[in-house]
């Protein structure tokens, strides 16, 4: 109940408290359509009652369609994009040694690294997407995922995914420049990331199970429906005149095999709740290393954290 007055006194209700389980609310606007009357003033009461036996239309309680939509309208509210900065670890640049080992776990470079230019403080910068993922099929089925991933180029980062709650945070600094990708870019992450993530192979062997069956009953009928027609045009002798109700039969069949198909397509809909930007201290230099013959210089990211060597941001935006 507590949880229900603060979200539509957020959007402008009016709530008072009748009785232990009743809410009396007066509401217009966000507030209406939270209650599923957009554009009227609404004047009612909200039971909360405890028993298993429940009326969607009429009590409020976990995963009822008013909380539903209480939490789309607060979300329309809040803003979708936070920023963070992790505390600095230490203020002395990493020995060379540890440095050379951390190119060592970086898969995508190449061998012999050296140092090309002194080492130098940096941001390193991580984007943290909560999704919703909406999953269409006979069932409907919601899954939630928090994804980490560094930026630009897009290494998963899980365990500042599991950890970002315990790591704390400081006062973000001043003039420090911000990634601003398109949000197509973004997008196009997440979605690559999703589609590792989410399992949808009991979903997918249940839909194949059921569409089997549909399939068949509906290659049954049209078996028995042909037969039933070459059998009459045998007996009327007018074979070419149920050659055409056969024609117009099997395009019936294959219309009806299409939209079962159709009916079971699985549909995955990811809604992005909040995106965080995250900026943590790092070491830049440009380093020099070879791929087969060739030598190639850039300038990279230490991350002490991952003990890891990342492309910067400017690189990406590049």
């Amino acid at each position: 109940m507590e949880f229900a007055a603060e979200g539509l006194q957020r959007l402008g209700a009016l709530c008072e408290r009748t009785w232990h389980d009743r809410l009396q609310v007066v509401a217009d606007g966000p507030g209406a359509a939270t209650l599923g009357r957009p554009g009227e003033l609404v004047e009612t009461e909200l039971c909360f009652p405890e028993g298993t036996d429940l009326d969607p239309a009429r009590d409020v309680f976990p995963g009822c369609p008013l909380a539903f939509r209480m939490a789309e309208e607060l979300w329309k509210q809040m803003p979708r994009v936070f920023r963070a900065a992790l505390p600095v670890i230490t203020g002395k640049a990493p020995p060379e040694d540890v440095l050379y080992r951390g190119w060592a776990r970086n898969s995508a470079a190449g061998h012999h690294p050296a140092l090309a230019q002194s080492v130098k403080p940096a941001w390193h910068f991580t984007i943290v997407a909560l999704v919703r993922c909406e999953i269409l099929a006979i069932d409907q089925h919601w899954s939630l995922h928090q994804l980490a991933l560094a930026w630009p180029g897009a290494e998963s980062d899980d365990g500042l995914a599991r950890e970002i709650a315990f790591l704390g945070d400081e006062p973000l600094p001043q003039g420090l420049s911000w990634p601003t990708p398109e949000p197509s870019a973004i997008g196009a992450l997440i979605e690559r990331h999703l589609r590792q993530h989410i399992d949808l192979d009991p979903i997918r062997k249940r839909q194949e199970r059921y569409l089997g069956r549909e399939l068949a009953r509906v290659d049954a009928y049209f078996l028995q429906y042909r037969r039933e027609l070459e059998a009459r045009g045998v007996r009327a002798g007018k074979q070419a005149r149920f050659a055409e109700r056969l024609a117009a039969a099997e395009e019936e069949h294959l219309r009806r095999r299409n939209d079962q198909i159709h009916r079971h397509e699985i549909s995955v809909t990811p809604h992005l709740d909040a995106l965080l930007w995250i900026a943590e201290p790092a070491w830049r230099t440009h380093v020099r290393w070879t791929e087969g013959r060739e030598t190639r210089e850039a300038p990279w990211n230490y991350v002490p954290r991952l003990r890891r060597w990342l492309p910067p941001a400017e690189a990406g935006c590049d």
